[in-house]
């Protein structure tokens, strides 16, 4: 099962770093819904680590996108499968800068730009996962960390899992 939690991140990751022209498909959707920082492809990591210990443990150029799978649940729906449930997939979106004023609005182009990735990645992902779409989004009131201050954003996604 560990292998199914790092297949699962490493499909989303690779949905988020799709390159498109020059650019990645994140930074692309970011930066049509508003002028916002440029995302490098740095930025995506996977890993559930608060973002206290990422920033003592890593160099971060924020934002900063954490992409990690926090459950998995084997239902059986399939009988005669060895795995037929469910992963859940979360995408950490953090954004700090030195100024309060506007955390919100950047955060929330940037979850946007997101979900607008998973929105054109629903389907077949291989390896047995399938998204079949939708998401919930929790913003986390802004806390002083990172540049001065930092906002994050969890994004949960139900994969269907059938191996």
């Amino acid at each position: 099962m560990i292998s199914l939690a790092t297949t699962v991140e490493a499909t989303a990751v690779a949905y988020l770093t799709t390159a498109v022209g020059s650019s990645f498909q994140l930074n692309a959707n970011a930066q049509a819904l508003a002028a916002v920082p440029a995302i490098s492809i740095q930025s995506v990591t996977t890993g559930a680590a608060s973002p206290e210990i990422m920033e003592q443990s890593l160099v971060l150029s924020y934002p900063v996108f954490a992409v990690y799978c926090d459950r998995i649940n084997n239902t059986l729906k399939e009988k005669f499968r060895t795995f037929s449930g469910s992963a859940q997939l979360t995408v950490d979106v953090r954004f700090s800068q030195n100024q309060i004023g506007g955390i919100q609005t950047t955060l929330e182009n940037y979850v946007s730009a997101t979900c607008e990735v998973f929105d054109g990645a629903r389907g077949d992902w291989g390896n047995g996962l399938f998204y079949r779409g939708g998401y919930e989004v929790n913003f986390v009131a802004v806390k002083k960390g990172g540049k001065g201050f930092l906002q994050l954003a969890k994004i949960t996604l139900g994969i269907d899992v059938s191996i």
